[in-house]
């Protein structure tokens, strides 16, 4: 096969077992009914319990004060697996 058979057929399934993205939202966005949005206030009981929860477990754990962070921690998401995996089967096949 070529490189760009290769590609072609790479593309193809990309896009029919994740689907287009940008295609579903306009689809999605368009179906929808042109109502104005309003965000939903948040209240004020929920922010200050989650402050005072915060300020509990914050007073049971004194050892979370020395916590120093800057730790390298590298994360890496499916996406981004399959893309790496792809870019190996192409160098192999190639």
């Amino acid at each position: 096969m070529r490189l760009p058979q290769i590609l072609a057929l790479v593309f193809a399934l990309a896009f029919t077992a994740g689907g287009v993205p940008a295609a579903r939202a306009a689809t999605d966005a368009a179906s929808e009914v042109d109502a104005p949005r309003v965000p939903a206030p948040i209240p004020l009981t929920s922010v200050e319990a989650d402050a005072v929860d915060y300020a509990a477990r914050e007073a049971k754990a004194p050892a979370a004060a020395q916590f120093r962070g800057g730790e390298r921690v590298v994360l890496i998401g499916a996406s981004t697996l399959s893309l790496i995996l792809i870019v190996v089967i192409l160098v192999i096949l190639l």
